[in-house]
């Protein structure tokens, strides 16, 4: 009603006014608010609990107020710099805290030792640290045993502050927490900062120096003059870069090229990544731009790759750096960077006072999950599912069955089969997408690349395979098949106890080796030579202590024991030395005479020659219808 209509400036109708929330509705936005729940949800929740219409349910506006003053008043959801300090200092480090009781450090500490913060500006940066005792001690180890992590994630407060999270990986690749470090600003100085508390808290704990090895980081220039500036005077490290930000660079250089050039590109720099040696990796490095530069689409190209890529501070990115099982890339960090905005922000931006505490929160649940640290590399779920997928498709076989100085080996065949790789979406752009799928296919390739026809060897006891695949992930499906086949592990890759029930023993057949001529080995010139009778010395047509013609080249046939068609045995280090002792001589008379021969190679039979202790003697069996030769006999060709 308009006041032309009324007449009069003032009317008896009054204002509708907005429905406030009783008790009952105040106490279950509390519940919702303390779950990081948001305004508009927690309407919806309060419309659907109360079973309340649209005309009865309250406003929007009424529950952002109430959840504005209760977070303001009861959950410290502030940027007031003085209420942020003191509680900085109240949380300080003192020396009386339990092992998971989280506390705060700085690098500088004041003249009460307790942690210093500015205000963010660039005169005076905002920094705070939070740790445990536990989650410090953790790198009280050996420094070649982990990896040390340094990432920085955003959209966390509403100051736009990021937060370092510096953590350790084991040879599981599993993540382990040390510190949670909010600063206003990422510069060289900044990072230096952290490490340096960090480095300043550990000492205080331990009494002793830290010491690194192995750091891994992005192409970062001031992360890594922070790591020099702190660790360079008194540790050799190795600054390693993550390999998945290596891709993603490459897949912005070459997404604008024909496919079948850029897949050319990413089989060139995966095989760079899985070389074995510096000396295979440099040899790989020379073919790879060689092949770039002769080809006119790739020439700017291979100038932007060998400048940031191979010769600059970014290029250990291959796996040879470490040992197999590592990390070579940052996905630890991200994936506790994932899991620390889906369980502590829940995916929003907090005041800093509020983010303060759900840091806190954080290192107190992170010290107490009970992690072991892995120094040994095991198969994760993924691939022993895989192992028996292509064992039940027949893309696993074991052609050979071998016995060596500690244990047992085997040759192990593998073939591709289709794969369907699952990539979260959510959060994630087209690049990393495409990047990520890309990861599964190509690492599956080296399972297959450069596989023998005889078959990958594999070393069931110590558990180490001769694919690329396991130098980079210390597991293959490999492995996994064969100790499967040997009865060591069960479907789920649990060991089992040795079995020691009795077996069949099969029947040996003897075996007898070709003859083995020694060019330039003459028999005493002035005398006979005579095979000694201990030896069982017979010429190859038969009889005893046949005289050999002076200045005649000596043959040796050599017989050993037939192993199954399942097993293969070596010869022991003493009988290899034996035999090279004597074949390594000077081919005189004076030493190539017929009984050192024949007491080397008798060493060798009792130890079971095979193929490969000494290149040239090769086992063979009698032909059919030929008698069988007598040991160690002496014969002239």
């Amino acid at each position: 009603m308009s006041i032309y209509a009324l007449g009069e400036h003032i009317s008896r109708a009054v204002s509708p006014r907005r429905k406030k929330l009783t008790r009952r509705q105040k106490k279950v936005c509390i519940e919702f608010v303390d779950l990081g729940h948001k305004p508009a949800r927690i309407q919806t929740d309060i419309q659907r609990i109360f079973k309340l219409d649209e005309a009865s349910t309250p406003e929007l506006l009424v529950i952002q107020n109430f959840v504005s003053y209760y977070s303001r008043k009861q959950q410290s959801n502030h940027d007031r710099y003085r209420d942020i300090r003191s509680s900085v200092r109240a949380m300080g480090y003192t020396g009386y805290e339990d092992d998971d009781t989280p506390f705060t450090f700085s690098a500088t500490p004041d003249n009460e030792g307790k942690p210093t913060t500015g205000r963010g500006s660039d005169s005076d940066p905002f920094f705070v640290a939070i740790s445990t005792k536990k989650m410090v001690k953790r790198l009280d180890r050996d420094p070649a045993s982990f990896i040390l992590h340094m990432d920085a994630t955003f959209k966390l407060s509403q100051v736009d502050y990021p937060v370092l999270v510096i953590g350790i990986s084991d040879r599981h690749r599993s993540f382990h927490l040390v510190a949670l470090c909010v600063t206003s600003q990422l510069e060289s100085c900044h990072y230096a900062q952290a490490l340096a508390s960090l480095r300043r808290i550990f000492t205080t704990l331990t009494s002793k120096a830290l010491r690194i090895q192995f750091v891994m980081g992005d192409a970062d220039g001031a992360q890594r003059n922070a790591v020099d500036a702190v660790f360079g005077h008194d540790s050799t490290y190795q600054y390693l870069m993550c390999f998945f930000h290596v891709l993603l660079n490459l897949h912005k250089r070459t997404c604008s090229m024909p496919k079948l050039l850029s897949a050319q590109v990413e089989r060139d720099v995966y095989a760079l990544h899985f070389t074995t040696s510096l000396q295979e990796y440099t040899e790989w490095k020379k073919v790879v731009l060689g092949r770039w530069e002769n080809t006119p689409a790739l020439g700017e190209f291979a100038k932007y790759f060998k400048a940031q890529w191979l010769d600059g501070h970014f290029w250990r990115w291959q796996c040879f750096h470490t040992l197999p099982g590592y990390a070579t890339q940052n996905n630890p960090c991200e994936q506790f960077n994932r899991r620390l905005k889906g369980e502590y922000t829940m995916h929003s931006r907090l005041k800093m006072a509020k983010l303060v505490v759900r840091l806190s929160d954080c290192c107190a649940r992170e010290s107490k999950r009970a992690t072991e640290f892995a120094l040994e590399a095991v198969a994760k779920p993924k691939i022993l599912r895989r192992a028996l997928d292509m064992a039940a498709q027949g893309k696993l076989e074991v052609r050979e069955t071998f016995q060596h100085r500690t244990g047992i080996g085997m040759f192990v065949t593998s073939g591709a089969i289709e794969r369907s790789i699952p990539v979260h979406a959510k959060f994630r752009t087209e690049e990393y997408i495409s990047v990520t799928g890309r990861l599964g296919v190509n690492y599956a390739r080296m399972e297959l690349a450069g596989q023998p026809e005889r078959g990958w060897v594999v070393d069931v006891t110590g558990g180490w395979c001769r694919c690329r695949y396991w130098s980079k992930f210390g597991a293959c499906v490999h492995i996994v098949h064969a100790q499967k086949e040997a009865g060591l592990v069960n479907a789920d890759g649990d060991e089992l106890l040795v079995d020691r029930r009795p077996t069949r023993k099969k029947k040996r057949a003897r075996l007898t080796a070709p003859a083995v001529v020694i060019p330039g080995a003459m028999a005493p010139t002035g005398e006979a030579s005579v095979a000694p009778r201990s030896a069982h010395a017979t010429p190859a047509g038969g009889g005893e202590g046949v005289n050999q013609t002076p200045g005649s080249e000596l043959t040796l046939m050599f017989s050993a024991p037939t192993p199954s068609d399942s097993m293969t045995t070596v010869a022991t280090p003493e009988a290899v030395v034996d035999a090279d002792t004597v074949l390594n001589q000077p081919l005189t008379s004076a030493r190539m005479t017929s009984e050192s021969i024949v007491s080397a190679f008798a060493a060798v039979e009792r130890s079971a020659l095979t193929e490969g202790a000494v290149t040239d003697v090769m086992a063979r069996r009698h032909p059919p219808g030929r008698p069988p030769q007598n040991r160690h006999s002496l014969s002239r060709e």
